[in-house]
């Protein structure tokens, strides 16, 4: 008899808990519009071994934040590569990689849209890349 008391003490005490959780207001579907989302994006290598990668943070609609390189086969940035750079000079002594991918990513930030993006003169190549990415990335 006591095992059978000892059953019957359970089921009733599970059976209370599935019945005040059954109570329980079901969460807001709104609770995770403050969680930003990440997403990621990449292109493929060009013929100079350069691949484009964008990571753009999403909070509540809005594009907050932006990270766009371009890296070589060994993981370098393109903006961090002087010797890039000084080639670069040589084209347009008053532009660098560094300048124009914070120029680009400032405008995706500003405007909220790749869209509202334009080229930074000195760097179309880069502002083409890094919209097409940017594009991919946000219909992911």
């Amino acid at each position: 008899m006591k095992v059978h008391a000892k059953v019957v003490g359970i089921t009733l005490t599970g059976l209370a808990a599935v019945l005040i959780l059954a109570g329980c207001p079901a969460p807001e579907t709104d609770a995770l519009a403050d969680v930003p989302s990440v997403v990621r994006a990449s292109d493929e290598r060009d013929e100079r071994g350069w691949q484009a990668q964008i990571v753009i943070t999403i909070e509540n609609g809005d594009i907050v934040a932006v990270d766009y390189d371009e890296f070589d086969e060994e993981g370098m940035r393109k903006s961090l590569d002087e010797g890039y750079a000084e080639r670069w000079a040589d084209q347009d002594p008053d532009m660098h990689p560094a300048l124009a991918f914070k120029q680009l990513e400032a405008q995706l930030v500003d405007g909220d849209a790749v869209e509202e993006v334009d080229v930074v003169t000195g760097a179309t190549g880069s502002s083409d890349r890094f919209k097409e990415v940017a594009a991919e990335a946000i219909s992911l």
